[in-house]
């Protein structure tokens, strides 16, 4: 699994000749078993040597720490449950002897550097505490193992939230007057979706109204619930109870989040007839990073915004809040005033943060029976009007870890076409041929049906590409932007997913495939991914073009000759010379991460067999899913979907506001 030897640990003197024999077999079956970086070994070898001790059972501890770490936990718990799950791909039959050494010896390293049993407001009461790059906290079966980073980060983000709640100061001064305020919003001057009169449930009420009597509110809920909706409808609200639009802060954790709600309140504004001074007030809103929110210096490595000097708003509504990971988390609400109001929206159940920490899933460890600190302070979307009930319903299954499930979702036989609705399966292996072949036979199939097939409107995919480059690409010129238009509509109807990048099952094995078979076809002159027709996807901000990480375009050759970059906007579409785009890549295919927060009328979702444990979790397969809005069409074994099911993201954390905080015990090794 990993692309570390063991031979490269011997000349990086992680393990030298003199240690014992034990600890050559940890390290052995680590490299085998474990997703360890070079960074993380070399870094194991130094806190050996600042602990002064060589046993077994410290090595083990801190591989199985930084494995946790990997896996996105902010923590390793040191309960025997918890640690024989991380030691048993290195421990192998001596996980149990190892547990127990571990919760034995662990004491003994914290009596070699520093122990401190004594509960405190401060963090650190001896300077020289500051420089101990681990933290023990809890007791017994409640004991935790932190990197310094995390644990400050957590400690502070759990004490910030906790004062968030126990202060409120609510927006909402005259009740009366704001329950007049909502009902001129929702009912006499309501938003419209496709000309009809949008009506919000109870639930989505609920969700506009919680965050003017609460300073913090979590609203969750799946694809197509209406947390977007809810966005539109509460700013609408607080700019007709006098909160200047300056001090309405929108956020989400990457560009293209922030982008596409900033596009979808601009729709819902655009929709009102007879805008009055107050909708047309937010014209002007738009969301933004986190990172840009909070000033982020590269240069200085951090935050303008900071207690110091918080963020000057009113309310901050944050999307997409499953995506942001702890220590950016923390940082947001250090920079928060006592007085300003959180909104903080997303999905408990997609896909967590790349990076460490799973803060929405630990603020919401059970939707079914909320409890606690959050319960009056949660919003829990369940009604769906976005995707096919039978894709829905599946989801729903797949997250109450029904296996039988499985067996429900009806076969495809590739003569049916694309046309179905709902949830499909294609079990590999039924053609009898290689792997490979009968994979690319599939993405023949999707390609055809996706790109060439005749749509009876606006035409076939290449139709269209082969109409936008007889113009010059110029976004002012109207039978262009309609054509450019229909060419992302085509996109937006047909994605391919992948839980890994690499491969031939990979979104990238996808995609090189793809343009090797159609690439010459849409496009003689082109080559690579520069090729008339080419889907494209956004790798790296590009802040003074406003293009950022996750947006998809298209790349077009105009009638001069040259390559352009397109991507939609809300009055059609930008372009700019192929050669100045930041870093992209084709996008016939992305990963399952690169999806989270999109839509696609039809999704074909590819599950390779052998997949690491880590990439075939049940928040994946729940992701890609879910993505799809018409059909979801599975490539996949009975056994790894089953697997994917049972295989849950357990990201370890002491974030739990679920139940009445405790107080703990805080030793420091």
């Amino acid at each position: 699994m990993s692309e570390i030897s063991y031979q490269l640990l011997r000349e990086l003197s992680v393990i030298s000749e003199n240690d014992n024999p034990e600890i050559h077999s940890i390290y052995e079956s680590a490299v085998q078993n474990l997703d360890l970086t070079g960074i993380d070994y070399c870094t194991i070898r130094d806190l050996v040597k600042l602990s002064g001790r060589n046993d077994p059972s410290l090595h083990l501890m801190l591989i199985a720490m930084f494995a946790s770490l990997g896996e996105g936990s902010v923590c390793l718990k040191l309960d025997p449950e918890s640690l024989s799950r991380k030691l048993k791909p290195i421990a192998g039959t001596k996980t149990e002897t190892s547990v127990q050494s571990i919760l034995k010896d662990v004491k003994k390293y914290a009596e070699l550097i520093h122990v401190n049993n004594d509960a405190s407001p401060q963090l650190f009461t001896d300077p020289r505490d500051e420089y101990k790059p681990l933290i023990l906290a809890g007791d017994g079966d409640s004991s935790y193992l932190y990197f310094q980073k995390y644990y400050v980060a957590e400690r502070s983000l759990r004490k910030r939230l906790s004062a968030v709640m126990e202060r409120n100061v609510p927006l909402a001064k005259d009740p009366d007057a704001v329950k007049e305020i909502i009902h001129t919003v929702l009912e006499e001057k309501p938003v419209f979706i496709n000309r009809v009169k949008a009506i919000l449930n109870e639930e989505q009420k609920l969700g506009v109204t919680l965050p003017l009597h609460e300073n913090f509110v979590l609203i969750s809920g799946g694809p197509g619930t209406g947390k977007t909706f809810i966005v539109l409808n509460l700013v609408r609200v607080l700019v007709r109870m006098g909160v200047p639009v300056q001090r309405i802060k929108i956020a989400a954790p990457t560009g293209r989040a922030a982008q596409k709600l900033t596009e979808a309140i601009q729709r819902g504004i655009a929709s009102l007839s007879g805008r009055d001074s107050p909708d047309r007030e937010l014209a002007g809103l738009k969301g933004t990073t986190i990172h840009r929110l909070l000033e982020y210096s590269p240069s200085r490595n951090d935050f303008a915004h900071n207690k110091y000097n918080t963020i000057r708003a009113d309310m901050i509504i944050v999307d997409e809040a499953s995506m942001i990971d702890l220590v950016l988390l923390e940082k947001l609400f250090e920079a928060i005033d006592e007085r300003t109001s959180i909104v903080m929206l997303g999905d408990r159940n997609q896909l967590p943060s790349v990076e460490a920490g799973a803060v929405l899933a630990h603020l919401i460890p059970d939707e079914e029976k909320p409890a606690g600190k959050v319960k009056r302070r949660l919003v829990l979307l369940r009604d769906s009007y976005r995707s096919e009930p039978m894709i829905r319903e599946t989801a729903r299954e797949i997250n109450n870890q029904n296996y039988g499930v499985i067996d429900s979702i009806p076969e495809l036989d590739l003569s049916q076409g694309l046309s179905l609705e709902g949830i499909r399966r294609i079990r590999p292996g039924k053609t009898g041929q290689p792997y490979y072949k009968e994979l690319h036979r599939l993405l023949d199939f999707w390609v055809e049906h996706s790109y060439f097939k005749q749509d009876k409107k606006a035409g076939s995919f290449r139709t269209l590409v082969d109409r936008a480059c007889d113009h010059v690409l110029d976004p002012a010129d109207p039978e262009l932007a309609a054509c450019v238009e229909d060419i992302f509509s085509y996109l937006d109807e047909a994605r391919i997913l992948s839980p890994v990048k690499s491969g031939i099952s990979g979104a990238s094995g996808i995609n090189s495939y793809i343009a090797g078979r159609i690439g010459s076809a849409l496009d003689p002159l082109g080559g690579g991914k520069i090729f008339s027709g080419a889907p494209i996807i956004i790798t790296k901000n590009d802040y003074a073009r406003e293009l950022y990480n996750g947006e998809v375009g298209v790349i077009l050759r105009g009638n001069d000759g040259r390559y352009y970059g397109l991507f939609r906007r809300m009055d059609g579409f930008s372009a700019f010379p192929a050669e100045a785009l930041p870093p992209f890549e084709l996008s016939y295919a992305i990963t399952v991460h690169k999806s989270q927060g999109s839509e696609y009328g039809r999704v074909l979702f590819i599950i390779p067999d052998g997949l690491n444990e880590n990439l075939l979790t049940r928040e994946i397969l729940y992701t890609g899913i879910t993505r799809a809005k018409k059909l979801a069409l599975l490539y996949s074994s009975t056994d790894m979907l089953a697997r994917a099911i049972r295989n849950r993201v357990e990201r370890q954390s002491g974030i739990n506001l679920s139940e009445p905080e405790k107080p703990f015990r805080e030793r420091f090794i």
